[in-house]
């Protein structure tokens, strides 16, 4: 029945040559996005230009799923959409959507490539032509080398959460740090991803730092990225200390990423985070927030010292799982209240050490064993891979960066490098004797 009153109110709106007087681009693609706002949908007004004509020039923006569609007053209804789900209509120029439309299901155009576009949309007695012209190419001020964006300053690392945000920027795009980037200017940072722009690229701090970031805001789904899609691999970064992560309401704040919600893997590789997490509300982490779909994780040499706190349902590493995580040599020192110690929801776990709270799969060590290079030593497993560095005596904790030094044991070895007997010190100094192995 519902169904069958909404098709006649359309069927009686589209019968009238009269009501079209207006009509409004909504969505991803579009600059105000999905926001019926009048002050926001009126920067995406088309003007008409004679009867039954209506024609608009701006940027519509790239998008992985949802695009844009039509609608001809301020209550969405009735629509018009693409005579097909996920036409790209920048790639095939024009679409007749045939009249009346019921609006369901509820389809959406696609633009594949971020561009000025001219859109014409002309009424006709049986259906609608909406035709896209490619005007003007558009593209953020960023330097690139080799294709990859070079952030070296707040300034630019703020233009590029931007420029991503809005489609100026891919969000399958390639982007490295080229030294400690400092956002204690920018008095609320504006997350990297969206729900309608997930990033998905790879991102490679290069083993440096983000200082000074502020998310003092009620906005859900924050953190340094915003919201992560299938695909995104986040390396070599870590989250500072000085960073000011305190959140006044919503859900999934974490320092690294605030959500993911799709299929597919997203790679953590040599991230640290050092900042405290202060949440209000649920799923608080120091690197997901919450994988609200299949998303599959994967933890590489990452680790976390900041406290986890606030809201509720909270986790060091993730605040929930969601299509299950796999931690790879990994430790946690940080307190967790509200939550566990570790991630909440499903996990897998290899050579993972945490000095506070209990969870399967992890092993505990003392708390000592962090500066005196136990840890450390322990984290690179055989010896035979070294993920981790400390130097003894300057660094509080392992690192995954080749910029401080390894860690040796020292004392009677066996030859896969475990004790042999007797106690073991560490330093950054090779002072044993590990005799090669004996097959039978």
């Amino acid at each position: 029945m519902k169904k069958l009153f909404t098709f006649l109110f359309a069927l009686a709106c589209f019968a009238s040559l009269n009501a079209w007087d207006v009509v409004y681009i909504v969505g991803d693609s579009s600059p105000a996005g999905w926001n019926n706002d009048e002050n926001n949908l009126a920067k995406t007004t088309m003007t008409q230009v004679e009867e039954n004509v209506f024609e608009w020039t701006g940027v519509l923006s790239q998008t992985t799923d949802q695009g844009f569609k039509l609608i001809t007053q301020k209550d969405w209804n009735p629509g018009i959409h693409p005579s097909e789900a996920g036409l790209v209509l920048n790639e095939v120029g024009s679409d007749v959507v045939a009249l009346p439309y019921s609006g369901d299901p509820d389809t959406k155009w696609r633009i594949s490539e971020t561009a000025e576009y001219k859109l014409r949309v002309t009424f006709r007695d049986t259906d609608v032509l909406v035709e896209c012209e490619k005007v003007g190419s558009v593209g953020s001020t960023l330097p690139m080398v080799d294709g990859i964006y070079q952030i070296s300053t707040a300034e630019q690392c703020e233009v590029f959460a931007n420029d991503l945000n809005s489609g100026l920027i891919a969000n399958n795009c390639h982007a490295v740090l080229t030294q400690d980037i400092d956002l204690s200017s920018i008095a609320a940072w504006t997350a990297i991803g969206t729900d309608g722009r997930k990033f998905i690229g790879n991102f490679d701090g290069q083993g440096y730092r983000i200082k000074g970031m502020n998310i003092n805001g009620s906005l859900k789904e924050q953190g340094f990225f915003g919201v992560a899609g299938a695909g995104a691999v986040i390396k070599n970064l870590i989250i500072d200390s000085s960073c000011n992560i305190v959140s006044t309401g919503g859900a999934c704040i974490a320092a690294l990423v605030g959500c993911c919600n799709n299929d597919g893997t997203i790679t953590f590789e040599n991230c640290g985070n050092e900042a405290n997490v202060v949440g209000k509300a649920q799923n608080n982490a120091a690197f997901l927030g919450c994988n609200y779909g299949g998303t599959k994780l994967v933890f590489n040499n990452c680790y976390n010292t900041g406290k986890i706190s606030g809201g509720w349902e909270n986790g060091a590493f993730s605040g929930w799982t969601g299509g299950g995580a796999t931690f790879n040599n990994c430790y946690n020192i940080g307190e967790v209240t509200e939550g566990e110690t570790w991630a909440r929801g499903s996990k897998s776990m290899n050579n993972c050490y945490q000095t506070v709270g209990a969870d399967q799969g992890v092993t505990q060590i003392d708390a000592a064993a962090v500066g005196t290079g136990e840890l450390c030593y322990k984290l690179n497993g055989e010896q035979t891979i070294i993920s981790y560095y400390q130097t003894i005596g300057t660094d509080n904790y392992p690192v995954p960066f080749s910029s401080s030094l390894q860690v040796f044991a020292n004392g009677q070895l066996k030859c896969d490098g475990t004790s042999a007997g007797g106690e073991l010190t560490y330093s950054n100094t090779n002072e044993s004797v590990i005799p090669d192995h004996i097959y039978a």
